[in-house]
């Protein structure tokens, strides 16, 4: 028989403590402890957030963003999109093994990809 964990909450409401119905699976924290833990962690989401917030408004605050899509991305596309009111666009997949590659790159990135009027975009990539 396995014993399913059970969440109970702390005082805090975002510091579970997993146990089971045969006892705690992991100890309590002191509370200054978890105050000091709970402040970091939320350091560290503001720092997140204002990272976010800064990369969104270098790329100009876009409110209509043209999604990635299968065959369907590539700049005739994208600048079509542009035209209707897309303000961020974002290429298809490549792979990054054959990015590198001068063949592969050519056949799928032209000059005018990423030039002035297909800004901002952002460029996908797969690897492994």
């Amino acid at each position: 028989d396995r014993v399913r964990p059970k969440l109970h909450a702390r005082s805090k409401p975002h510091a579970p403590v997993i146990s089971s119905t045969a006892g705690p699976i992991q100890a309590h924290a002191s509370d200054s402890m978890c105050d000091r833990d709970c402040d970091s962690a939320e350091e560290r989401r503001q720092e997140a957030a204002a990272r976010s917030s800064a990369f969104w408004e270098r790329l100009g605050r876009p409110r209509t963003v043209l999604a990635p899509m299968i065959d369907q991305s590539e700049l005739p596309f994208r600048m079509l999109c542009r035209r209707h009111g897309a303000a961020l666009a974002v290429t298809p997949m490549f792979h990054a093994k054959h990015f590198i590659e001068p063949g592969y790159r050519e056949a799928n990135w032209s000059l005018l990809d990423g030039s002035a009027p297909d800004r901002p975009l952002l460029v996908q990539f797969a690897a492994n």
